[in-house]
């Protein structure tokens, strides 16, 4: 996912989501006695669009803006606002400077500063450009048959496709 991630230039979603995906789902309060704050707080941070996954991309978005620009405190109290586990949060910041060090180390990105990573974001804001990018990273292998006979085409280039 993180490769695909590259090459739409949709980096920063993609970390946000593989670092969620790679933990547990930070909001804190049980399911049955924080479903409501939970609901409103998904629906604020996926806005119109109806997925988990964009939800978690602006939920960290969000965490990681204002944990950079007003510090840990205010990221803390953010936290708190959304019924959010601190802990959880701030190891997946972590885990996402982990694999910006990583794609950097293995030079599947090309980074001279911190802003050089705007070249890798042009499309995250694009929802479709997004979840096209999960569902060929959670699906790598479906094929499709086409035709007669046993031809069968990679199907994750038509499932970016159809988001774009």
């Amino acid at each position: 996912m993180l490769l695909y991630g590259v090459l739409m230039r949709c980096v920063n979603p993609i970390l946000a989501i593989v670092s969620v995906l790679d933990d547990k789902d930070p909001y804190e309060l049980p399911f049955e006695k924080g479903s409501c704050q939970r609901d409103r707080s998904h629906k604020y941070f996926a806005g119109a669009v109806k997925s988990d996954h964009w939800s978690y991309a602006k939920l960290k978005q969000a965490y990681n803006r204002l944990r950079l620009l007003k510090g840990k405190k205010t990221a803390e109290d953010f936290c708190e606002e959304h019924g959010l586990n601190l802990v959880l949060m701030q190891d997946q910041y972590d885990k996402v400077g982990e694999l910006r060090k990583f794609l950097t180390r293995e030079k599947y990105v090309n980074i001279k500063n911190r802003s050089g990573w705007n070249n890798y974001n042009e499309n995250s804001g694009n929802v479709k450009v997004v979840l096209g990018v999960v569902a060929a990273g959670l699906y790598p292998n479906v094929f499709e048959t086409s035709g007669s006979g046993n031809q069968h085409c990679p199907m994750v280039g038509v499932m970016l496709l159809q988001y774009l």
